[in-house]
């Protein structure tokens, strides 16, 4: 009795099998690259929608509802594993090479094509939409607590400019963001990136004059345009940086055009604008809008009225 090769092919029917692949995959590349994907995924839209819409308003189709008994489950299990080990003791003959070759070449095609879709899905949300952020600092005390995660809305910076009282998340102006093809993934995917970002208050805008000036009853307040500001969100009006450090500028200074002056809630535990100065209107992310977590403390933030 003669042993079974497992192989049943020759070299002439490996090449044929190659050449049916390699066109396959050109085929699929070139569809690809075509319209016809992107016509394909509007009507699956639309087909979604229809059916979203057809199953709330009593218009869906009906459907016959399928039941199979736990004996059929099992039963429909072990005929699977049965046929799966079945299936790969098979003799490879060239037309079970080309099946398996193009099951493979799909399942890494529909693979990619999922990777690609979330990778852009994130770039799209966190770019243009909203991101997530982590609060490392007390900073901001009280409005925002140290480990507290917040919603930051990016779309508004498009067709507006950050307004006195909204907190925004933004680069340090000391930073100098480099525009590598990896580094500028990183940064709008989130992956692996550690870019040091901060999160403060608008106080000054641009062309303002802008002065903190202490009383004598020892509490401090910001002047802006030389008439005090009135700021019930920050912890305390007596706990301030003195201003009589070195390395702190209390004013008074103008702002200067298309730059704005942060400032902490916590005025004195917060490392802000009074220590590194102004920030340009280019290296803001975007405004944190709600708190999410803890639970206990969801909140939206509100911008005040002065």
């Amino acid at each position: 009795m003669t042993k079974q090769k497992f192989i049943q092919m020759t070299k002439s029917e490996f090449a044929e099998a190659m050449d049916v692949i390699k066109k396959s995959i050109i085929d699929d590349l070139k569809y690809s690259f075509s319209k016809q994907p992107f016509i394909n995924s509007v009507e699956n839209m639309k087909n979604d929608f229809r059916g979203f819409i057809g199953k709330f308003s009593g218009k869906c189709a009906d459907k016959k509802e399928e039941t199979t008994t736990e004996n059929e489950d099992d039963s429909s299990i072990i005929d699977d594993i049965k046929n799966f080990f079945k299936d790969i003791t098979r003799p490879l003959t060239k037309d079970l090479f080309i099946e398996r070759a193009l099951g493979f070449k799909n399942f890494i095609y529909e693979t990619f094509s999922t990777v690609v879709f979330v990778i852009v899905g994130v770039i799209i949300i966190r770019f243009f939409i909203v991101d997530v952020r982590w609060i490392p600092s007390g900073s901001m005390i009280p409005t925002i607590k140290e480990g507290d995660r917040v919603f930051v809305e990016r779309f508004s910076r498009f067709y507006s400019t950050p307004q006195r009282g909204d907190i925004m998340v933004f680069y340090p102006p000391f930073t100098e963001l480099e525009y590598t093809p990896v580094l500028v993934f990183k940064r709008l995917t989130g992956f692996f990136c550690k870019d040091v970002a901060f999160i403060k208050r608008v106080i000054g805008l641009p062309g303002e004059k802008f002065e903190i000036k202490k009383a004598s009853d020892g509490t401090y307040s910001v002047y802006i345009n030389n008439k005090p500001l009135e700021e019930p969100y920050i912890k305390s009006n007596l706990d301030y940086t003195p201003c009589e450090r070195i390395e702190i500028n209390c004013g008074p200074f103008t702002i200067p055009e298309h730059e704005y002056l942060m400032l902490g809630d916590n005025r004195d535990g917060s490392w802000d604008g009074r220590f590194w100065g102004t920030v340009d209107e280019d290296m803001f992310i975007g405004k944190a809008v709600f708190r999410f977590w803890p639970v206990t403390r969801i909140k939206p933030f509100v911008r005040p009225k002065y």
